[in-house]
């Protein structure tokens, strides 16, 4: 469902973690989040392919979509958030894109056509009328991951306003048995801007979630990708591997 668009270039101020994605194989899942401006979520990071960026998904209420990554869905057991009836009547979305209505006893994912403006502090990252995913503040979301999507074992995605109203919002990985989180604690920026990385073994079936211990606290998400190594990086990483294997065959030759 997403445009497939390539970054080229890097434009901002943050420091990305680099060495998640490397290439190597891990044992458990990683997740990282590292603060951004908009520069940066508008033009990088370098090397990333975006695989859905939710423009060609109907704006409306959802309890559960399917994109071209995978499926969110509004978790059985979640409680409703309270800031819906607000969004609807603001963004003009009842009776709009899957028909569902926000209410009192369950509210939806949101696909909406804000931009992000730094009023408006959740929104599309990118382009004038595109769309992004907004969590309603429904306080419990999962991501099922299509892992064809993902050769490289690795996922990135812009994440937007977590945590502003005194909340604390919990990103989680989940490989087999192995669950990693990445948590924002409350009273974070109006507005933030998070680039979260994640990584995973290879063949290893991945899914997300984002748990908040509110109902008026929720987050928007935009722009999921994937970097792919380029043949030069690769070549240098297979050089400094090799360097260090000659490393540990002198040293074991010198005890």
């Amino acid at each position: 469902m997403g445009k497939k668009i390539v970054y080229g270039t890097i434009v901002g101020t943050a420091l990305v973690g680099v060495g998640l994605f490397a290439g190597t194989s891990l044992a458990i899942p990683t997740i990282s989040a590292t603060a951004v401006d908009l520069n940066f979520a508008q033009n990088g990071p370098v090397g990333g392919v975006i695989l859905e960026d939710f423009d060609t998904i109907p704006t409306g209420w959802y309890y559960s979509v399917d994109t071209n990554i995978g499926t969110f869905s509004v978790d059985s057991g979640a409680s409703p958030g309270t800031g819906g009836a607000a969004y609807d009547s603001a963004e003009d979305l009842k009776g709009t894109g899957s028909g569902i209505e926000p209410s009192e006893d369950g509210l939806a994912l949101e696909i909406s056509g804000q931009q992000y403006d730094g009023t408006y502090n959740r929104g599309n990252l990118f382009d004038t009328g595109g769309n992004y995913l907004d969590s309603g503040d429904v306080n419990l979301v999962n991501l099922d991951l299509d892992m064809d999507k993902f050769s490289n074992n690795n996922l990135f995605f812009f994440m937007t306003d977590p945590s502003d109203q005194g909340g604390v919002t919990v990103t989680s990985v989940n490989e087999g048995d192995n669950t990693v989180s990445y948590t924002w604690n409350p009273n974070q920026l109006d507005g933030g801007i998070w680039f979260v990385e994640v990584s995973w073994d290879a063949g290893d079936f991945v899914d997300l979630s984002w748990v908040v211990d509110k109902t008026n606290d929720g987050w928007g998400v935009d722009k999921f990708g994937s970097q792919v190594p380029e043949p030069a990086t690769m070549l240098l990483f297979g050089t400094g591997l090799a360097g260090l294997a000659g490393i540990s065959r002198r040293r074991k030759q010198s005890v």
